[in-house]
């Protein structure tokens, strides 16, 4: 048997890249030309008054899970969506959700959290006076190292629940069930849960001034 020439393998090789890359320029070609239908679409359903809107995240490469109303052919067409970077546009599209709106209009107002104006710290898996700030919880005898030992009657055992059962609305009143650090003493505190402005929202005033 007789070997083939070099040169005749390396001809292949090179014909072969050849028509590899004129494939890859027709598909870079056809979906571009999809992704420019599909915007011209697109802009024709604003001026339709219809609604496209994502629902959920891709399954796969179904593509066709995605939006919510009339779907364009383009949609369809996944393969190309995924290989061309045409399904990015679902992120952008994300930022329109009903969820992403509403934190939009939020992020505008003036946030009001009311604190007890004590804060804690943790020592040795129990929650610790670390800093009393208002004048309630100084009326009240709330002192600087008394351990917290429940808030309403809940149990406390992380920051989480500690913030959860301190929340509420403003001027409503939440009690305290402490532990004197000097005397071992427990006693309950009685406190106002008073409006506080957001430090953001307050540098930002700061700033419009």
């Amino acid at each position: 048997m007789t070997a083939r020439p070099r040169r005749a393998r390396a001809g292949r090789r090179v014909h072969s890249v050849r028509l590899g890359t004129a494939v890859t320029v027709i598909d870079l070609v056809k979906g571009v030309l999809m992704l420019a239908v599909g915007m011209m679409e697109s802009m024709k359903s604003k001026f339709d008054g219809r609604s496209r809107e994502v629902i959920m995240a891709a399954k796969g490469n179904d593509m066709s899970s995605v939006y919510r109303g009339p779907l364009p052919s383009w949609i369809h067409e996944h393969r190309f969506l995924l290989f061309f970077g045409a399904s990015a546009v679902i992120g952008m599209m994300m930022s329109f959700t009903k969820q992403c709106l509403i934190r939009r209009r939020l992020r505008r107002l003036d946030y009001i959290r009311p604190g007890c104006g004590v804060k804690f710290q943790s020592t040795r898996g129990t929650w610790m006076v670390s800093q009393v700030s208002s004048e309630g919880a100084l009326k009240g005898g709330v002192a600087e190292g008394d351990l917290l030992l429940d808030v309403d009657g809940m149990d406390v055992r992380n920051r989480r629940m500690i913030s959860k059962y301190l929340r509420g609305a403003p001027w409503s009143k939440v009690r305290l069930r402490l532990k004197r650090s000097t005397t071992g003493e427990i006693y309950d505190a009685l406190l106002d849960r008073v409006p506080k402005q957001d430090p953001k929202d307050s540098k930002s005033e700061k700033k419009n001034q």
